[in-house]
């Protein structure tokens, strides 16, 4: 997917010299994400949702505008305000399939965020975000202009943040994105776009990084078991406390055997695995509801076609078992199955004769059994019979 999106940006290229160090423009052909989303996407939604929109926000000039109708957000709109739609991938399944094969890909989270934006209208003021991005260009033009980053890898929380944005004279890069081209920049990058001489529709891909302190929390839940660090810290009265800076304090004793324990947690040879596993269980599900097969057992036929949803799954393997984690789930099958499993996940769409004929080792009632098992998890979703 991260291929597709960057074509014909080579992959290595990028991950060797442009993660996280500088932006980069990928231009595109008009055609690149016209499958993806469009106006009639955005209409869609739209209009099939109840008004107001609950992640739907107009803001003009870096000003939040409130709408209590249709008529006035499209007036609002009208009059030069850019139309933010969070999280489409609730709202979309073709968006919402491109970030699970995304997140599948990259192991971490992504999210979708849609910008309708009038000719020469500024919706945001410059700014930084605590997550790299892509901009997908699908509708229109945009013109970017991007600075450098005043704080390094910063967080969405944290003590201190930027407050003022760099001089326009550390101008880093200023470019236009028409129909089918895609940006990256990094988190920490201040920016801000105006639309050119048309309307602009582009999708922002957010893209949540692992950071050290996403592995703390973890850590800290796992250590709950550990009843070192559940252990009250001494019995102190207040008049037992150091005045003096440096003095010897009644807690130090405490912290240096909760550093010990904690240096052993960290040198845990499968703590990284665990942590991982972690990680695609957390994935959030963008596609839960595959009726009736979620609810009621489902039996398929050989020649049913069933379309695969979600893709993100950490895969391990034993001497006799095969395992896929993800979205809270752990599916485990016998190791001769990897085969057909891998198939499942790698496909866009599946049914048990096809399988079949890959695998013929494996019965017919095999493939149909997990085939059953992956549709009752809502994973994949029957959707047609064929001879």
């Amino acid at each position: 997917m991260l291929s597709e999106i960057l074509a014909p940006f080579d992959t290595s290229e990028f991950r060797a010299s442009v993660w996280g160090q500088k932006p980069l423009v990928v231009p595109g052909p008009s055609t690149k994400f016209a499958s993806l989303f469009a106006f009639d996407s955005l209409n869609r939604i739209l209009n099939q949702s109840p008004f107001p929109h609950p992640t739907v926000k107009l803001t003009k000039g870096g000003r939040t505008l409130q709408s209590s109708t249709a008529e006035g957000l499209v007036g609002h709109i009208r009059d030069g305000a850019t139309l933010v739609l969070e999280n489409a991938e609730r709202y979309d399944a073709a968006v919402a399939a491109f970030l699970d094969r995304l997140s599948a890909e990259l192991c971490f989270p992504t999210r979708a965020n849609v910008y309708f934006s009038q000719p020469r209208q500024q919706g945001y003021q410059n700014h930084y975000d605590t997550h790299d991005f892509f901009i997908l260009q699908v509708e229109g033009e945009k013109e970017w202009f991007i600075f450098p980053a005043t704080v390094e890898e910063p967080l969405f929380d944290q003590k201190h943040h930027g407050m003022h944005p760099p001089p326009a004279s550390e101008l880093v890069m200023r470019c236009t994105l028409t129909r089918g081209d895609v940006l990256y920049v990094p988190k920490g990058m201040w920016h801000y776009a105006c639309a050119t001489e048309q309307p602009s529709v582009h999708l922002t891909i957010a893209l949540f990084q692992r950071t050290g302190i996403d592995f703390l929390a973890w850590l800290v839940n796992e250590l709950r078991e550990d009843a070192t660090f559940r252990r009250r810290f001494p019995f102190v009265t207040r008049d037992e406390l150091p005045i003096e800076p440096g003095a010897a304090h009644p807690f130090s004793a405490h912290i240096t055997s909760l550093a010990t324990a904690l240096g052993a947690a960290l040198e845990d040879v499968s703590v990284a695995e665990r942590y991982t596993r972690f990680v695609f269980a957390a994935f959030r599900n963008h596609l839960p509801f595959g009726f009736p097969a979620r609810v009621s057992e489902p039996h398929l036929e050989p020649s049913t076609t069933l379309t695969v949803t979600h893709r993100a799954f950490l895969k391990e393997i034993d001497d006799s078992t095969v395992s896929y984690t993800g979205y809270a789930t752990v599916l485990r099958f016998d190791a001769s199955l990897e085969g057909v499993v891998d198939e499942v996940f790698a496909s866009e769409c599946v049914s048990g004769a096809a399988l079949r004929r890959r695998h013929p080792a494996v019965s017919e009632e095999t493939i149909l059994a997990v085939l059953e098992l992956l549709a009752a998890h809502g994973f994949v979703v029957p959707h047609a019979s064929s001879a």
